[in-house]
């Protein structure tokens, strides 16, 4: 019985694993600040993880690596390793210093989409073609046209970023398809980030759902 006792501790003491270890995470941007039209690039490292992603459109990357990132706008970027023993994250902001605007025009989202949509109504194409016979002169002698669009806060991130671009893309392709210059527009979807209008009430949902287009940079 004494041996019997002795095997069974042993055989207990064997079953036993080692912990699994936290995944770690680092994220530097350098330069931390350019400006625009300038890139930065992103280092990266992480341990103990099985799935390391970063958010921003980068996607799933190496445990380790250096990726060149070229934002419209400051912006914030978050790197995810996820393993057995759990998941950490770690952040670093790009700054982006804008070009001086010569003009701003904000389309509420209901003067051009149908609610949720990212296809441009007849009537919002033609609120497109109203703008660009009046901002004709600046839209041919603008260095940049950049086209933002944004949502409310209301519903995931990903389908509001996602959404907010097709929007802004939907704009560019319409201007373009009337004749302006392809090769001047940026376009952003920045989803619920700065908003203008208060989100907790629908009046300031309505204001944040926009599309706005900025005609930046000297004139030729």
């Amino acid at each position: 019985m004494r041996y019997v006792v002795v095997i069974c501790l042993l055989l207990a003491a064997c079953s036993k694993t080692a912990p699994t270890a936290s995944p770690t995470a680092s994220l530097s941007a350098n330069p931390a600040s350019v400006e625009h039209g300038q890139c930065a690039t992103l280092t990266w490292s992480s341990k103990d993880a099985s799935e390391v992603t970063i958010d921003q459109q980068v996607g799933k990357v190496e445990a380790s690596g250096t990726k060149e990132v070229c934002p419209l706008s400051d912006t914030q970027y978050t790197i995810t390793a996820s393993g057995a023993g759990g998941s950490a994250t770690a952040s670093t902001t790009v700054g982006v210093s804008a070009l001086a605007a010569a003009n701003v025009m904000i389309f509420p989202e209901a003067a051009l989409f149908d609610l949720g949509k990212a296809e441009l109504k007849p009537e919002g194409k033609q609120k497109i073609d109203e703008y660009r016979q009046q901002a004709q002169a600046a839209l041919s002698s603008a260095e940049h046209v950049k086209i933002t669009g944004y949502t409310d806060n209301v519903g995931g991130a990903d389908r509001n970023a996602a959404l907010s671009l097709h929007r802004a893309e939907a704009v560019r392709d319409h201007l373009v398809s009337v004749g302006a210059d392809p090769q001047k527009f940026e376009v952003n979807g920045a989803g619920p980030d700065h908003p203008i209008g208060d989100n907790s009430t629908e009046e300031g949902r309505a204001q944040n759902r926009r599309v706005e287009v900025a005609v930046v940079g000297a004139e030729k």
